[in-house]
């Protein structure tokens, strides 16, 4: 079993706006979450 590093939002964000593509199938495949516009 893999455990994952905690990641700040902060961090996140960033990795959303370098790959902008993860951020649109997220929306796609999860409409119901609110994620902040990039």
């Amino acid at each position: 079993m893999s455990i994952d590093p905690p990641v700040s939002k902060e961090k996140a964000l960033k990795a959303l706006e370098k790959y902008p593509e993860i951020y649109h199938k997220f929306k796609w495949f999860f409409p119901f979450v609110e994620l902040p516009l990039l």
